[in-house]
């Protein structure tokens, strides 16, 4: 959960393989190598400042910069069988943006977060419109420093580790099943080519919080095969995390 915002080595790999970057002319060797250099580079070292890790990660700007390096390993990859290749290096940049990444990743990726749209239903809303003070007493818990703002954001890492704290994150569902519902809470269209560019790490407000808590309530209908039961099992869940996180006596239901 400390690396939430961070891309690891395997999931740089797999990512960069089910964008069908990797090749016989760029094999996985040559990601490590990428990876590897980036993550050791100044620019990178300086970012993560005095936090030691024992996994190597790339943060979002780590990320972008190995991009850029892969965009230019692959023109070179192919210049062995074309000829020298003299196209700009932004060129190269956005012909792996596109033909690869948003090619062969977008399409998965808006069909997960699509399917959390139905999470928003007017028994839901009526449910997050009765608890609103509670919800919003509980994402205030999840701060780990009282920071004076006008507009209230935690750090996603945070939410995080509460859940997990909880006994949701880990047990009810995975990270990877959590990413979505983060998208879903973050963003307005389920289109990645329409997502608005969010600042890092992500945190999350009161409004976007409750959508995070309809997503998680919609994941869990379906790992528990009630669907038909979601608004139910939306109450269930308001209920746990509520008590878990003492803003609600054990013998009081929310909304009650």
């Amino acid at each position: 959960i400390d690396h939430i915002h961070r891309m690891s080595l395997p999931q740089f790999k797999a990512m960069l393989h089910a964008a069908k970057v990797t090749s016989s002319s760029l094999p996985p060797e040559k990601l490590d190598e990428v990876f590897t250099a980036v993550q050791a580079s100044p620019g990178a070292l300086a970012r993560k400042g005095s936090v030691q890790s024992s996994t190597s990660t790339l943060d979002l700007a780590d990320f972008m910069m190995a991009l850029v390096h892969i965009a230019h390993i692959r023109f070179v990859a192919e210049s062995f069988i074309t000829g020298p290749s003299n196209t700009p290096l932004s060129t190269k940049l956005l012909s792996l943006l596109q033909d690869c990444i948003f090619a062969h990743l977008f399409p998965e990726l808006q069909r997960r977060v699509d399917k959390l749209r139905s999470a928003v239903t007017p028994a839901a809303q009526v449910l997050l419109k009765k608890g609103r003070r509670l919800t919003e007493q509980v994402l205030e818990g999840c701060q780990i420093k009282r920071v004076r703002s006008r507009v209230l954001r935690v750090d996603v890492r945070y939410v995080a580790k509460h859940l997990q704290r909880w006994g949701l994150l880990g047990k009810e569902f995975s990270l990877p099943e959590l990413t979505p519902v983060i998208i879903f809470a973050k963003q307005t269209s389920t289109d990645p080519y329409r997502f608005v560019l969010q600042a890092q790490p992500l945190s999350l407000e009161y409004d976007e919080f409750e959508k995070l808590l309809l997503g998680l309530a919609l994941l869990q209908a379906r790992l528990r095969k009630r669907v038909d039961a979601y608004d139910e099992v939306l109450g269930e869940l308001l209920d746990v995390i509520y008590k878990k996180a003492g803003v609600l006596l054990e013998n009081t239901r929310a909304g009650a």
